[in-house]
């Protein structure tokens, strides 16, 4: 377990040592109380539908089944950069808010990806995507408060039906999941337990884990979306503030070098946010350069370790510039 971790480490004390040179004292990538500002809860998946007294339940269904112009061998060897991500966020702007569609919770209730899509997602994730196939929906009663004079209602509820089951490992614990990504090497198990394990710096870690045994850079996208939901109050000090925007630029340029399309290096969002604390153009472009250099070494990293624990070389070879 040390000899692994020790990448991981390795990554964090270099990303520290790199804002400390230019900021007054380290800040540490991730905080208990930032866990809190930035948790999101993912509509649950297993809601029952109760009909109400008196009434006949509905049931619809809504299936849609988009047919693709290639092959299953074309679709398995799709360059994800043919995707326009871009035109797939403003197709489903009313869902995710601008959001990238397919790394949202609120994916569960679009049931029209392209298979192109689909096969370009699971180029860049370990896990393969797996796509609402029907939402079936029916009537539930809402219980009432007569405390807060809330009269009981009826609402309509929905539950999406997927393609295929639940990936097994979904199931487990996240105990269960570090023995399957210690003791096995199992990328897939990284994979989940970056979404799954309770505190953001372990989520990290196996991000970093599931990107490096497997070659590929989803997770790390998904650590960094996650780094990027920080409070930008203005009663936080600039310094910390910088230091989230460096910390989630960092994320997305390890995506952008393994060659992500959907990856933000110089995020305009970010870049508006340094403009606000008072940063000028040279002082936002230092940020930006320091952010790649420290993703450069965060990949060396990575590479090292998947060296190590698979025998691949493709990560570093990524270095090799």
């Amino acid at each position: 377990m040390k000899e692994v971790m020790k990448y991981v480490v390795a990554v964090g004390i270099t990303a520290l040592a790199m804002f400390a040179y230019m900021h007054d004292g380290p800040l540490g990538l991730w905080s208990e109380e930032r866990a809190e500002e930035v948790a999101r809860v993912a509509p649950s998946s297993s809601s029952s539908i109760a009909p109400t007294q008196g009434e006949e339940e509905p049931l619809i269904r809504q299936a849609i089944t988009p047919r693709s112009q290639h092959s299953a061998a074309e679709l398995a060897d799709i360059d994800p950069a043919s995707i326009d991500w871009q035109a797939m966020k403003e197709r489903y702007w009313d869902v995710t808010f601008g959001e990238d569609a397919m790394l949202d919770p609120a994916s569960m209730r679009i049931t029209d990806f392209l298979p192109e899509e689909i096969a370009a997602y699971n180029k860049l994730h370990v896990v393969p995507f797996n796509p609402t196939v029907e939402m079936r929906c029916g009537l539930m009663r809402l219980e009432g408060d007569e405390q807060l004079d809330i009269p009981a209602s009826v609402t309509t509820n929905c539950v999406p039906v997927y393609e295929r089951p639940e990936h097994p490992y979904k199931s487990l614990s996240i105990d269960e999941l570090r023995e399957l990504v210690v003791l096995n090497n199992d990328a897939e198990a990284a994979e989940i337990a970056s979404v799954k394990a309770p505190s953001p710096e372990e989520r990290l870690d196996f991000a970093l884990r599931a990107a490096a045994l497997s070659g590929k850079s989803g997770p790390v996208l998904i650590a960094a979306r996650e780094a990027g939901w920080f409070s930008v109050e203005e009663s936080r000090p600039d310094a910390e503030v910088v230091a989230d925007v460096v910390n989630y630029l960092v994320l997305e340029n390890v995506a952008a070098l393994m060659g992500d399309p959907r990856a933000l290096p110089s995020d305009e969002d970010s870049i508006d946010v340094l403009s606000k604390r008072g940063m000028n153009q040279e002082q936002i472009q230092n940020v930006l350069s320091t952010a790649n250099k420290i993703a450069f070494e965060t990949l060396k990293a990575m590479g090292e370790m998947q060296r190590d624990l698979t025998g691949a070389t493709s990560i570093l070879e990524l270095t090799n510039v």
